[in-house]
């Protein structure tokens, strides 16, 4: 991260940091693409990801809603 706080970053450099193994599925990665969302795994346990990466329009809201939905499922 930079120590400027205006400055943008993609979202998926800092998931990559966080989750196990840096391994990142992404979900539907060229559409709505001002919403990253995907699976991972954080200590062993599947997790959803969705992660703001700009404005959010039309398309990143169907998107972050088709997700969420197809987590709820899997639960």
């Amino acid at each position: 991260m930079s120590p400027n706080l205006k400055k943008i970053v993609d979202v998926t450099y800092i998931i990559a940091r966080i989750f196990d193994g840096s391994k990142f599925l992404e979900y539907k990665k060229n559409y709505g693409t001002t919403l990253v969302t995907g699976f991972a795994k954080l200590y062993g346990q599947d997790v959803g990801i969705l992660a703001n990466n700009g404005m959010l329009m039309g398309e990143s809201a169907q998107k972050g809603v088709n997700f969420i939905e197809i987590c709820s499922e899997v639960c």
